[in-house]
Order: C-alpha cells, then structure tokens, then sequence
C-alpha cells in the first residue's frame, strides 16, 4: 500500500504547478494529497488549518521573494518539512535555504519524477528523524540534571 502524503505546493506559476501535480498524482511510490496556494500569506492560512506532511514552496511569489518567503513559513511552522522550489539562477539562495533548515531544494529546470519523489520522501523522512534526536537530546539533558551534584 502506497502511503498517504499531504503535499502543499505553493507555486503562483500555473504551468509549474501543473508539472508537480501530474507527477505527484501518477506516482507509483506516494499517493499525494495535494493542496496548492499561489501566495504564502494563504499558504499560512492552510498550514494553520491542514495537517501538511511536507511542502514544497517557490522562493517568487506575489506577496513574498527570495529566502525571505522560506525563512518566513519555516518560523511559522519549523515542523513541517519544507522543500524549496527555484529557478537555475538561485542556487546559492537555495543552498543558504537549506542551510536555514530546508529539507532540499529542486531547480525548475531540472524537475524529473523520480527527483521529486525522492525529494519529498527524503525530506519527510530526515525531518523526523531530526526531530527524533531534538527529543533523544532533550531527555538526555532532563536526566542529567537529575544527576546528584550537577
């Protein structure tokens, strides 16, 4: 049985939209719940009221550029795993977006099925095992500060 992944996109380029949606939807690997925003302003809205398992998000929108638009959803909503979507010419600003705590990036240019797939797999899957350790290292310093002496 394929596994059930709800996958915001938030992307205001219909055509760009269309390509993930195609692929998403054919996937042999994911059976994807899409929900798709064209501005991050509503794409706060919907995280607010959807339990989103990864999304992936355009660094150009309407209402927010650059890593700006990243930085933003990810202080929002740090436990959603975030891919970003650019074009070929951002890639340092991708990089610093990963840097910041993106799971990955995909170039416009580059989008293939088996990238995107694996991509979202990988991201969903290194986001729990991050936050997996945030936990392991949390009771590790609550049990230290039970130690006599400390």
């Amino acid at each position: 049985m394929k596994p059930k992944i709800t996958i915001l996109i938030v992307e205001d380029n219909p055509d760009d939209y269309l390509i993930l949606q195609e692929v998403l939807q054919s996937s042999d690997e994911i059976e994807a719940v899409l929900l798709q925003e064209d501005r991050l302003d509503r794409a706060f809205a919907v995280t607010g009221n959807h339990a989103i398992d990864v999304a992936i998000i355009d660094l150009s929108l309407p209402d927010s550029f650059g890593l700006d638009t990243f930085i933003a959803f990810h202080e929002r909503y740090p436990m959603v795993p975030t891919i970003i979507m650019t074009g070929a010419g951002d890639r340092e600003m991708a990089f610093e977006a990963v840097r910041k705590g993106a799971q990955d990036y995909l170039f416009k240019c580059e989008l293939s099925s088996a990238a995107i797939i694996r991509s979202i797999r990988y991201s969903i899957e290194r986001h729990r095992l991050m936050a997996d350790l945030r936990r392991a290292l949390s009771e590790v310093e609550h049990l230290q500060e039970m130690l006599p002496g400390t």
